[in-house]
């Protein structure tokens, strides 16, 4: 994520970042939609875009945000076109209004992360509760029990994206908190890694998870890794290199994937070149 690409469209070519959120939020480009919608009235985005499938809207909190957030490095000067008629919104105004719909009960994974890199470091939800980035933290780090969602690897991938890309915005003891449980998750995520590269899924049902539950998890894990891996560990630690390995024979086999596992193989590929200085 981040790069720009020139896409054809039917008013001729343009930049792939400026027709996302000027055109594909408001117009139909996907399956006959736009891939926002107004939801409770508040702006929504659409999930499980699959070829030759009706869309659904996003089933994680935050989590198309949180994809803008690697594409776009500034909130500040963007703008969105929501439907029905594309009036504009700016994206800080859609940041603000998630943590005005934020709670204890959310699932923080991809809004921690989304709110340090582009959210206001103090304010008040729409039920009155007053929170800071460092309450939000300890909160989510609290979650790690009943944050299920693809395995627990979105909880993981919260905390490795806040402690490095935003250490920076908590206070001291949050940040020993953050950088102490992402040591031990990396040590875990060791212990679970198989000589072969394969990541464990535990708890396993008899006779094993179906091949798909076990690319999925692999592909997440090594998702969250990439993100709290410095460069040189990717590099130089045999295990990562195993586990990237198994990840490639995964999806060059003829077993079917769907879409959905491939993308997120994808993008820990390409995060793997990216820390590997690969093209």
């Amino acid at each position: 994520m981040g790069r720009d690409f020139e896409i054809k469209t039917a008013s001729g070519p343009r930049s792939c970042r400026v027709w996302l959120l000027e055109q594909a939020t408001w117009q139909p480009v996907f399956n006959g939609a736009s891939i926002a919608a107004i939801r409770h009235g508040q702006p929504a985005f659409l999930g499980d875009v699959e070829p030759g499938r009706p869309p659904g809207l996003e089933g994680h909190f935050c989590q198309w945000l949180f994809i803008l957030s690697r594409i776009y490095p500034d909130a500040a000067p963007l703008t969105v076109r929501l439907p029905p008629d594309g009036a504009r919104l700016t994206l800080l105004d859609l940041v603000h209004g998630a943590q005005s719909l934020c709670h204890g009960a959310s699932d923080l994974s991809w809004a921690l992360p989304v709110f340090c890199r582009w959210g206001r470091g103090t304010w008040t939800n729409r039920f009155g509760k007053r929170y800071t980035l460092d309450s939000l933290a300890e909160t989510h780090l609290r979650q790690e029990d009943v944050s299920t969602a693809c395995f627990g690897t979105h909880w993981r991938m919260g905390i490795a994206c806040s402690v490095a890309e935003s250490a920076d915005r908590f206070s001291r003891s949050t940040r020993r908190q953050l950088r102490d449980s992402l040591r031990r998750l990396i040590e875990e995520a060791r212990d679970l890694c198989n000589p072969d590269g394969r990541f464990r899924l535990e708890p396993s049902p008899p006779g094993g998870p179906p091949f798909e539950a076990v690319v999925s998890f692999q592909a997440h894990t090594l998702e969250w890794l990439m993100v709290a891996l410095p460069a040189e560990a990717v590099r130089s630690e045999p295990w990562v290199n195993q586990a990237i390995a198994r990840l490639l024979a995964d999806i060059g086999s003829p077993n079917h994937l769907t879409y959905g596992t491939r993308c997120h193989a994808a993008t820990a590929l390409r995060a793997y070149l990216s820390k590997t200085d690969g093209p």
